[in-house]
């Protein structure tokens, strides 16, 4: 279940506010840093919508991402300190980094904190309104099948050459 959490008085509550589920077990996505969108994935794409457009799009570096600040998508790069993700999401930016079994996540009026397994006991941080977690269970997904999952692709390649 995804977790929302509001800060109240210097306390945290939690909420289960809904379920997330990725049904097919291959996602299609589009490598932007390659892309000049000119449309031709679409005529062979196997789902409907052309990749360029549709399908979640991934930069091959933070200066990319920044460039493209009116395109949804994500940069993923693993660094000493661990993992990062940063996304957009309907022209917001949300950062997560995954460090030593401790999440770092921040969004637009929020910047929170708490253990990977146990987040209801362990969220700390700041938030103006309530931070519903969907964003970063998405997040967290794409930085697993793309770090975790052993798979070779040109996001998994980049993102363990960052440094």
């Amino acid at each position: 279940a995804v977790k929302t959490f509001t800060l109240n008085d210097g306390n945290w509550s939690m909420e289960e506010t809904g379920k997330l589920n990725l049904e097919k077990k291959h996602q299609i996505a589009n490598f932007a840093d390659f892309c000049n969108e000119c449309g031709n994935c679409d005529i062979f794409c196997p789902e409907n919508g052309g990749p360029y457009a549709l399908k979640p799009r991934f930069f091959g570096s933070r200066e990319s991402f920044q460039e493209f600040s009116d395109h949804e998508g994500f940069f993923i790069e693993r660094h000493s300190g661990g993992d990062t993700v940063l996304a957009r999401f309907q022209e917001s930016e949300y950062e997560s980094t995954l460090q030593n079994g401790q999440v770092y996540f921040r969004g637009p009026g929020f910047n929170i904190q708490f253990d990977a397994d146990n987040p209801e006991q362990t969220i700390s941080g700041e938030a103006e309104a309530s931070v519903n977690l969907t964003r970063y269970e998405i997040m967290e997904k794409i930085r697993w099948g793309i770090l975790e999952s052993g798979h070779v692709n040109y996001v998994s390649v980049v993102a363990q050459n960052q440094n």
